[in-house]
C-alpha cells in the first residue's frame, strides 16, 4: 500500500506493484487507487492508533545487520561441483582388444585443478568397479581394457570424494554417454547374462510375450518369488507358456524373433543351455517351424 498526499487530497494505492526488476520489466502488476480527503485517507489517518488506523498492527522499520547465510556443507558443495561436471557432453567408444574389448570415455570440458575440500574425482563404468582419476586441467579421457561385450556400457559414474579415509564425504552421479562401437548383439548378450536360471528365463519370456496386453497382463505373476512349481511344464500363473507362444505367433510374431535371439545366445554355451527349461529345445523347434511357415505365407 502506498499513500501520497497532494493538494489536501490523499491517494491510496493498493496492489501488487513493487520496486523490483520483475515488476518493472516482466510481471503484470495490478493496483487500485482510492482518492479522498487527507483527514480520512492520509498518512496520519492510516497510522493512527484509533479510528481505523493501522498503528496497532504495524512495526517501525529499523535497519538490521546483514545476515550471512550458513556456509554450505561439504556434501552440498561436492554435489554442486558434480552437477557442473555432469552437464558436459560425454562420448564413449568400444573397440576390439584381442579376445576382449576396450572402452574409451571422453568428456568435452577440462577438469578443475582442485575441488572444495581437496576432493578427488574418479570415473568408472557403471558395469565395473575399476575407477580412474582424470588429470586436473585436462578433459576426461580414460580407457578400460580387458572388458567382455557385456561390460560395455554407455553409463559412466562420476564421484567426488573428500574428507578423511575414516569418514569420507562422497557425491556420486551417473551420466549417459553416447556409445559407439561394440558388437551388434551387445544388448542380446547383456540380457543373456542376466538370465541366470530356467525360472528367470521364463519370467523374461513371459514379459516379452505379455507386454502390450494391458489389463490382461498381471506383472506380479512373473516377479521373482513365485512358487517354483508354477514354472513346471511351461506354466506360469494361469497362462501357459505354450499358449502364449501360439498367441504371439498370430498377434506379435516379431516377439518370437526377439526370443530366438536370446535362445541362440544362451545355447552357445553349456552354462547358457542350463538356463533353458527341460524340454525347451523340442518345443521351440516346432515354434520356429510355425514362424517360418507363417513368414513364407505372407
Amino acid at each position: 500500500m502506498i499513500i501520497l498526499e497532494r493538494n489536501r487530497r490523499a491517494h491510496v494505492m493498493i496492489g501488487s506493484a513493487n520496486a523490483t526488476d520483475a515488476a518493472w520489466s516482466g510481471n503484470t502488476e495490478f493496483m487500485v487507487e482510492v482518492i479522498g480527503s487527507v483527514k480520512e485517507l492520509g498518512i496520519n489517518a492510516a497510522l493512527a492508533q484509533t479510528e481505523g488506523g493501522l498503528r496497532s498492527i504495524l512495526y517501525e522499520y529499523s535497519d538490521i545487520d546483514d545476515i550471512t547465510p550458513d556456509e554450505p556443507k561439504l556434501q552440498e558443495q561436492l554435489e554442486w561441483a558434480l552437477v557442473d561436471l555432469a552437464a558436459q557432453a560425454f562420448t564413449t567408444e568400444a573397440t576390439p582388444d584381442g579376445d576382449s574389448w576396450q572402452q574409451l570415455v571422453r568428456g568435452t570440458e577440462p577438469v578443475l585443478d582442485s575441488f572444495v575440500g581437496d576432493a578427488k574425482l574418479t570415473v568408472r563404468l557403471l558395469s565395473g568397479s575399476t575407477a580412474h582419476s582424470p588429470n586436473p586441467g585436462d578433459a576426461i579421457q580414460e580407457i578400460w581394457k580387458g572388458l567382455s561385450a557385456e561390460d560395455l556400457t554407455p553409463f559412466v559414474v562420476l564421484e567426488l570424494t573428500a574428507g578423511s579415509v575414516a569418514s569420507p564425504v562422497r557425491a556420486t552421479c551417473v551420466v549417459m554417454a553416447t556409445l559407439s562401437g561394440g558388437p551388434e548383439d551387445r544388448i542380446d548378450r547383456l540380457i543373456a547374462k542376466q538370465v541366470g536360471s530356467p525360472e528367470a528365463f521364463l519370467r523374461f519370456l513371459m514379459l516379452l510375450l505379455q507386454l502390450g496386453k494391458g489389463d490382461l497382463f498381471d506383472p506380479g505373476s512373473i516377479l521373482p518369488g513365485q512358487n517354483p512349481s508354477t514354472f513346471g511344464a511351461f506354466g506360469i500363473g494361469s497362462a501357459g507358456v505354450l499358449e502364449s507362444l501360439v498367441t504371439a505367433l498370430a498377434d506379435q510374431p516379431q516377439s518370437i524373433d526377439e526370443i530366438d535371439r536370446l535362445v541362440t545366445r544362451l545355447s552357445a554355451t553349456a552354462e547358457g543351455k542350463n538356463h533353458l527349461p527341460p524340454g525347451w529345445d523340442a518345443m521351440w523347434s516346432q515354434v520356429l517351424i510355425a514362424r517360418e511357415t507363417l513368414r513364407s505365407s505372407q
